[in-house]
């Protein structure tokens, strides 16, 4: 988090990222963070405001994904335990993971929904995938699962328009701004062959962290519905894109070696899974108060196991 701070500071002094000041993260971190110290050049108050917004706009997105398939009550609780993983990604705050879990929340919401797509939700779905593409390089693979759902339109040429002109609403200013300043090479050599570098040839076993337990159990949960659920045709549909998504993101992270952290384009394919079984819950449990208490004990479980050390898991725990 630091770096970035550092490298909007000095974007902001009129030097140039990858150019004038070194980082390999997407530009779009700086500009955001560029923006914060704007809001408040003298403290991290700019920083705060943003990502609370960012955690308050990544809240709403999960209810009002998950009011989709149950009651209010339900929706509220399961912002409990998805806002401990959103916490857990964010990696104390001012993380690409953070902005990338919003543009992955949007696309998922778009990619769901029952109608074919309009162009405006093309180009939207487009402004989200260049988004993440200029936050962090490995994590486009959210376009994968995004990319099967286009594949199951009718009118794919207009969906394809579409996507072109959103990805270029967000590539084509960042690209401009390095060109007027010269520094196209500079981006193309860090960015891209860098990064290239940096994360190395494809890894065909998974790394096996408490992380990958978790998001394997939600997995389990998302086959058990679809080969189970009884309900309308309707949900039983959007389980089985829910589950292909989840399917495809989790094979992207998967194959590049990513821990927990990188996890975040899987998130909202979580959603559906944990409502289902809320539901099942409430029904066994009979008391929404009772589901509330077992989500916290959840996160008490994880957030003692997934914490790198002891100073880590005490902080953690203060905060629970």
């Amino acid at each position: 988090s630091s770096i970035f701070l550092y490298v909007a500071r000095m974007l902001n002094n009129g030097l140039v990222p990858y150019l004038h000041v070194f980082d390999h993260k997407g530009p779009l971190i700086y500009f955001i963070d560029a923006l914060g110290w704007l809001i408040s050049p003298t403290s991290f108050l700019g920083i705060f405001i943003l990502d609370s917004f960012i955690f308050l706009l990544a809240m709403y997105l999960t209810y009002k994904l998950a009011r989709r398939y149950v009651s209010a009550d339900i929706a509220i609780s399961i912002i409990v335990p998805i806002s401990a993983i959103y916490h857990l990604l964010a990696c104390g705050g001012n993380m690409p993971e953070m902005y990338i879990i919003v543009f992955a929340l949007i696309s998922y919401l778009i990619c769901i929904q029952e109608n074919a797509w309009s162009m405006l939700d093309c180009i939207v779905m487009g402004l989200c995938v260049g988004a993440i593409f200029m936050l962090k390089l490995n994590m486009i693979t959210v376009a994968c699962p995004i990319g099967l759902c286009w594949l199951w339109r009718q009118n794919k040429i207009k969906a394809l328009i579409g996507l072109i002109i959103g990805f270029m609403l967000v590539f084509a200013p960042i690209m401009l701004y390095f060109w007027v300043n010269d520094a196209l090479y500079s981006f193309w050599e860090v960015y891209i062959v860098y990064n290239k570098i940096y994360s190395g040839s494809l890894n065909l076993l998974p790394e096996i962290n408490r992380g990958f337990f978790i998001v394997a159990f939600i997995f389990f949960v998302a086959v058990y519905q679809y080969f189970f659920y009884d309900g309308s045709k309707k949900l039983k549909s959007i389980i089985q894109l829910n589950l292909m998504y989840f399917f495809i993101a989790w094979a992207m992270v998967i194959l590049s070696g990513g821990t927990f952290r990188y996890y975040g384009p899987i998130l909202p394919a979580c959603i559906l899974p944990l409502s289902l079984l809320y539901c099942k819950l409430n029904k066994l449990l009979r008391h929404i108060a009772t589901t509330v208490a077992v989500s916290i004990l959840i996160i008490a479980i994880m957030q003692r196991n997934l914490c790198h050390n002891n100073d880590d898991k005490i902080l953690a725990m203060n905060e629970l």
